[in-house]
């Protein structure tokens, strides 16, 4: 088995706790030797406190802003420095760089953070998921990123 022995992950966001216990199941089912633990947390200032020992974050975040331009929606990629989310992907970044970010977002122009945008965005999330996912591609890109950690 490649990746690390143990797999702890912190799920943040409005629906962490709808996402964290069926996914702890789900992936101690498929996670063979390894032990995992799966916890979560409403907001992002609480999930400071919670990274000790986590080795990857499942983080919601709105990245998009809709705006009226000729009478059509044009949805742009968006993110205040001085939101609890960009924060916290700074403190990540900051003092947990070995922790692993999967971003879920609402909108698919954010399923690839390469394509420009946010600079902290490129450089902490290593994976992203468009919600609503089907729940086998989300546990595809948990093993994924799983197996690229050392």
């Amino acid at each position: 088995m490649t990746g690390p022995k143990n797999l702890n992950i912190l799920v943040v966001g409005k629906d962490a706790t709808k996402l964290a216990d069926p996914l702890g199941e789900l992936l101690a089912m498929s996670a063979e030797e390894a032990e995992v633990t799966v916890q979560s947390c409403g907001s992002f200032s609480e999930a400071s406190g919670m990274l000790a020992g986590i080795n990857m974050v499942l983080l919601e975040l709105d990245l998009t802003k809709e705006q009226m331009v000729h009478k059509d929606k044009d949805f742009l990629r968006w993110m205040e420095e001085d939101s609890e989310s960009y924060k916290l992907l700074v403190h990540l970044e900051r003092d947990y760089p070995e922790i692993r970010v999967v971003a879920l977002v609402d909108y698919p122009a954010c399923e690839s953070p390469e394509s420009g945008g946010i600079e902290v965005l490129d450089r902490r999330i290593d994976g992203c998921m468009v919600k609503p996912f089907a729940t086998t591609r989300l546990l595809e890109e948990i093993h994924r990123i799983r197996e690229e950690m050392e």
